[in-house]
């Protein structure tokens, strides 16, 4: 099984269960609107082969980012991978500091677009915090990089 986990994201990935918690998809069949801090009706532990999880982390509170990890973490398999991307706040303060990103820009990668109610980011990440996270946990990490102010990591659950 192959889950992608977004906040109403465009990008819709072909083959992939897509679990969103926001936006109102009830003629769009691709999507299933739910709880996406407890995925327990769709997916079992140990039971997904491949979890995307697309620019929401920073939507939750700090709090909550572990408890989330964690919880999708559990429905990987063996062999399994997940994938995470969203905003890397060190390069959002390093192109601010340098003079390549403008306030308004910087507020909006770090504080969210706010144009919705849902649009407020609760708390910042960076991809080093990420990697320690895959490495505290004995997972390979297959690919880690930032582009764009946005980090992408993917690890694979050896264990």
């Amino acid at each position: 099984m192959k889950i992608q986990i977004s906040y109403d994201s465009p990008d819709i990935r072909s083959g992939y269960l897509v679990l969103e918690n926001l936006g109102d998809h009830s003629t769009d069949l691709k999507r299933t609107k739910c709880d996406i801090s407890f995925i327990d009706p769709y997916v079992a532990n140990g039971e997904a082969e491949e979890i995307l999880v697309l620019d929401i982390l920073t939507y939750y509170q700090n709090v909550a980012t572990i408890y989330l990890l964690n919880h999708w973490t559990n429905k990987i398999a063996i062999n399994g991978i997940i994938t995470i991307s969203d905003i890397d706040s060190i390069e959002c303060a390093r192109s601010l500091a340098s003079g390549n990103l403008s306030i308004q820009d910087y507020n909006i990668l770090v504080h969210g677009a706010q144009n919705q109610p849902w649009l407020f980011r609760k708390t910042c990440l960076t991809l080093t915090q990420l990697s320690e996270y895959f490495e505290v946990k004995g997972w390979k990490i297959l690919t880690k990089k930032v582009n764009n102010f946005k980090f992408v990591i993917s690890a694979q659950r050896v264990n």
